[in-house]
């Protein structure tokens, strides 16, 4: 392995996920990287707030050199020292007024944080429920049952959700050090698995809520699926709504959602989440499209053989394996063609911090 690792940002989906995952990755195994040409393949390249957001975070938890770490910047030199674990607050406005998502913040220091000296708590402020990103209650319902499930131990309470476009959301994680992840084994799922419908607002009329919720649960029925229905008023300065459904078991989580929209009646936010839902449930693969990729890096640091089927193979994670190769020696291959179901296949490299 070179003394620096050189990342293409533009490889793959080209976005800020190349640039996450080497983060993490170089926090947690102490390999230091540079990468060119970072979110090449988005309309407005380089760091944006949310991204920045990131670097100085994980950069903060592994007291790491960092270069080029500065909004709009496309080129980044990142030199990570010892993790240590404590009492973190990350905001994402404070580097530009920003709805930037915590939740990709929370999945960047995550990997770190699990592998510390001590247990962490960490305060993330910016858009807790915004597009193209885990939202708070995905992370809490869908991918936080699965990261036990490999030996991962946090906890996530959402303080003030923020919406875009105006954030000013908080979410709250603690964290508990892991001594080693556990191989994932999930290739199965049962045909029929609990559903939930949960209707999430701020500032709005219950009744968008009710109305979102029946749609999806017209939209299941019809193929003979049944869901409880949920409706939640959040905390908030802004407004927003979604339709979130979601199921977690012992082999299997995933979940879809549908965001409101000015415009959007409440009916096809509904409708648009349970037809989401559907994909996944009819393929019987045990995690959603972004569950998948989401999981890969921690396969890849846990012990053993992890196998797990998904409804779709996103470039996301074919991006994700290719970056976990460039660090790791760590064995990823993937059974099934780009937007088919497929299964993924990771040959864990067993990391212990007391090893590393």
């Amino acid at each position: 392995m070179p003394d620096v690792l050189t990342i293409d940002g533009s490889q793959g989906e080209g976005g800020g996920q190349i640039l996450r995952t080497s983060l993490a990755l170089a926090a947690v195994t102490g390999q230091a990287f540079r990468i060119r040409s970072i979110r090449a393949g988005r309309t407005k390249p380089g760091l944006a707030a949310q991204h920045l957001t990131c670097v100085r975070a994980v950069a903060e938890i592994c007291a790491a050199d960092v270069g080029g770490d500065e909004l709009g910047s496309q080129d980044l030199e990142f030199f990570p020292n010892t993790i240590r674990g404590g009492k973190y607050l990350f905001d994402i406005a404070a580097e530009s007024a920003s709805a930037g998502a915590t939740g990709l913040v929370f999945q960047s220091v995550l990997p770190a944080l699990l592998f510390a000296d001590a247990p962490s708590e960490i305060t993330i402020r910016g858009g807790t429920h915004v597009q193209w990103a885990p939202h708070f209650h995905y992370l809490d319902l869908v991918f936080r049952p699965a990261a036990r499930h490999l030996g991962a131990r946090f906890e996530l309470e959402l303080a003030r959700a923020g919406w875009y476009p105006r954030g000013e959301g908080q979410l709250v994680a603690k964290v508990s050090p892991a001594p080693h992840l556990t191989a994932l084994d999930w290739t199965e799922r049962p045909r029929k698995v609990p559903l939930t419908s949960r209707a999430l607002l701020s500032d709005l009329p219950a009744h968008i809520a009710e109305r979102e919720n029946a749609s999806a649960q017209a939209r299941l029925r019809g193929f003979g699926y049944e869901a409880r229905l949920v409706a939640e008023e959040l905390a908030s300065v802004g407004k927003g709504t979604l339709c979130f459904l979601h199921t977690a078991g012992d082999c299997w989580a995933g979940g879809a959602t549908s965001f409101g929209e000015l415009k959007k009646r409440a009916e096809v936010v509904g409708d648009q989440t349970g037809k989401d839902m559907l994909r996944y449930l009819r393929t019987r693969a045990a995690v959603d499209r972004h569950l998948a990729d989401q999981l890969a890096l921690y396969c890849a640091l846990a012990r053993g053989r992890s196998s797990y089927t998904t409804s779709e193979i996103t470039l996301h994670l074919t991006t994700v394996l290719k970056v976990i190769r460039t660090f790791l020696a760590a064995s990823c291959h993937l059974i099934g063609a780009l937007g088919e179901p497929g299964t993924v296949h990771v040959d864990g490299i067993g990391y212990r911090p007391e090893l590393a």
